[in-house]
């Protein structure tokens, strides 16, 4: 038996390898996850200073309010508790606040 193995050989039995298939699958995961940075940074906008809301008064702004009586409500079904098709949370809201609610 020779000692005298190759390097060679010894790198190629001991060196993980790639084959072309997975070279290529990394690469296109490499692609797609850039591309996907690219678009969502370009789905973003630009920052804004502020509404001014921060500068609104609310007491003066609340102040001139008047108030209408009626809550129209709107919500995804089964959310709410029924009963027989009433909505007891809802009648129980109007009869302590007085509003009534359009659901």
């Amino acid at each position: 038996m020779n000692d005298d193995v190759d390097p060679a050989f010894l790198r190629g039995i001991t060196q993980p390898r790639f084959s072309r298939r997975q070279l290529l699958r990394a690469a296109g995961a490499g692609a797609l996850g850039a591309g996907m940075i690219g678009f969502l940074e370009a789905c973003g906008i630009a920052g804004t200073r502020g509404t001014g809301a921060e500068n609104v008064n609310w007491s003066v702004f609340w102040a001139q309010q008047h108030k209408a009586g009626v809550l129209d409500w709107a919500n995804w079904p089964l959310y709410i508790d029924t009963e027989h098709g009433n909505h007891p949370f809802i009648d129980l809201f109007s009869r302590h606040t007085g509003i009534q609610v359009n659901y």
